[in-house]
C-alpha cells in the first residue's frame, strides 16, 4: 500500500536502505583516506630508512587493517542488499528480468538470482 505520495512500503524500505548506503560509503571513505596517509607515512619512513616497527607504531597499523576491512565488508553487504531491495522495486514498478538485466548491465542469471534473493527480502 502506498503512503501520501504513492510509495510503496518496498520503495520506503529501499529508500532507507540507500540511506544506510550513504553512511557506509562515507566511513569507507574515511577509512581508505586514513589507509592513504597511513601507506604516505609507511612509504616516507621507509624511504628515510626508519625501522618498520618504528613506523608501524606511529601509523597503529595493528588498529589500521581491521578498520579498512570491516568498512569494506560493510559497505559491501548493505550494497548487496541495496541491489536486492532495487530489483524488488523495479519489478513492483514492472521491470522485466530484461529490463533490469541491461539497465543495470548484468548477466540475465544474476538478475534471476538477486530478484530470488530479493523475494526473501520482501
Amino acid at each position: 500500500m502506498g503512503d501520501e505520495y504513492g510509495s510503496s512500503d518496498l520503495e520506503q524500505r529501499a529508500v532507507l536502505e540507500l540511506r544506510e548506503l550513504q553512511a557506509a560509503s562515507a566511513e569507507l571513505r574515511r577509512c581508505l583516506e586514513e589507509n592513504e596517509a597511513a601507506t604516505a607515512a609507511l612509504l616516507e619512513g621507509l624511504a628515510d630508512g626508519q625501522p618498520l616497527t618504528t613506523i608501524f607504531e606511529r601509523i597503529r597499523s595493528s588498529e589500521m587493517r581491521p578498520l579498512v576491512t570491516d568498512a569494506l565488508t560493510r559497505f559491501e553487504r548493505i550494497r548487496h542488499r541495496g541491489r536486492l531491495r532495487l530489483g524488488a522495486v523495479a519489478t513492483q514498478q514492472g521491470m522485466s528480468v530484461e529490463e533490469i538485466q541491461k539497465r543495470w548491465a548484468i548477466t540475465r542469471s544474476l538478475a534471476v538470482r538477486n530478484l530470488r534473493q530479493a523475494e526473501r527480502l520482501v
